[in-house]
């Protein structure tokens, strides 16, 4: 099976975390900017053990600004049609990168505490911008002090696929494809609606908490479920007075990814049949056969169970009983979409 293009992207928690009412738009560009600063990113990720890169020397050219110091800048070029807007709607970019040197946000200078009172404000995401209507490009300039926030991942990154970002219909979804993938390979993590709100940018939105989970996290549920390499799972209940939101995180793996996990857990479950339970080697390989990539954690898990709680002195036939409690066990599971 064909895999999908992807194109990996390294991006500091302080933005992922970021407080600011951006559309979709907004949060396209912001991510293009982020694309095309990848290489700088991706050094500073690589130096963080050796913590001897600075940040300036992977930024773009300064350009100085002759009257205030405050106001040098970065340059960033980026093409239009990866914003995944037609020429018919350049005015409408226009307009949104206005909005976007504007526009106030706050970036957690903790990320491990987003919503915490250590944050830095940012009065305009970008500085200025220069549209060249013959290339179809954007020269984005970016103030230094902002430029470095981008650059920030020293205090927790996140990875996740730039072209699979960029093909969401809805801004939630981008804004919680950018969460779960922070927390991608932890399994889950627990939060308040009042953190909940606030990561989302959403917190004067949506006073009703059924229509918050309604209009923003169903709507960012059902689509990374439907077309996501990563979606979510969630529960709801309440634990001291405070409404806490419970997030289990699952990756759609590739062919190839699928192929190594399996043959790991296949060896793993062999050797246990073999070696605790006496199988015999043509039953093991029938055995193991039926272990998908999504059943392979519950089939090993429910195998220990029984060698555990089993005891081998009141049965006559351990591989018989193994082997019908394992396809009992096989049978009892919903079939995986």
């Amino acid at each position: 099976m064909k895999q999908k293009a992807t194109l990996p992207i390294i991006q500091g928690n302080g933005i992922t975390y970021m407080s600011a009412d951006l559309t979709l738009v907004h949060l396209k560009i912001l991510m293009t900017i982020i694309k095309e600063l990848q290489k700088p990113i991706c050094r500073m990720v690589e130096d963080i053990p050796n913590n001897r890169l600075r940040v300036e020397n992977v930024l773009p050219e300064l350009c100085h600004d002759k009257e205030d110091p405050m106001m040098d800048s970065r340059k960033v070029t980026i093409r239009i049609k990866d914003i995944g807007l037609g020429s018919q709607n350049n005015r409408y970019l226009i307009t949104c990168l206005g909005y976007l040197r504007e526009k106030t946000c706050i970036i957690p200078s903790n990320p491990r505490n987003p919503s915490g009172s250590e944050s830095v404000i940012v009065a305009g995401l970008i500085s200025h911008f220069r549209y060249d209507q013959s290339s179809q490009t954007l020269d984005i300039y970016i103030l230094d002090a902002v430029a470095k926030k981008l650059l920030l991942v020293r205090d927790g990154f996140s990875r996740y696929d730039y072209l699979q970002a960029m093909s969401f219909d809805n801004k939630y979804t981008v804004r919680m494809y950018w969460i779960i993938n922070s927390w991608r390979g932890r399994k889950g993590f627990r939060i308040t609606m009042q953190q909940l709100r606030y990561l989302m940018s959403a917190e004067d939105k949506y006073p009703r908490d059924d229509n918050f989970i309604s209009k923003v996290i169903k709507v960012a549920y059902l689509e990374l479920k439907q077309k996501g390499d990563i979606w979510f799972e969630y529960g709801r209940d309440l634990r001291d007075g405070r409404d806490i939101f419970s997030f289990k995180v699952y990756q759609r793996l590739t062919d190839e990814e699928r192929k190594k996990r399996r043959q790991a857990k296949l060896k793993y479950v062999y050797n246990w049949l073999l070696g605790r339970w006496h199988v015999s080697p043509a039953d093991c390989e029938e055995m193991v056969a039926k272990i998908t990539a999504d059943n392979y954690i519950g089939y090993a898990e429910h195998l220990r169970y029984l060698t555990d709680v089993t005891d081998f002195r009141e049965l006559q036939n351990p591989s018989a009983y193994i082997k019908k409690a394992m396809n009992t066990y096989l049978e009892t599971l919903e079939p995986i979409s």
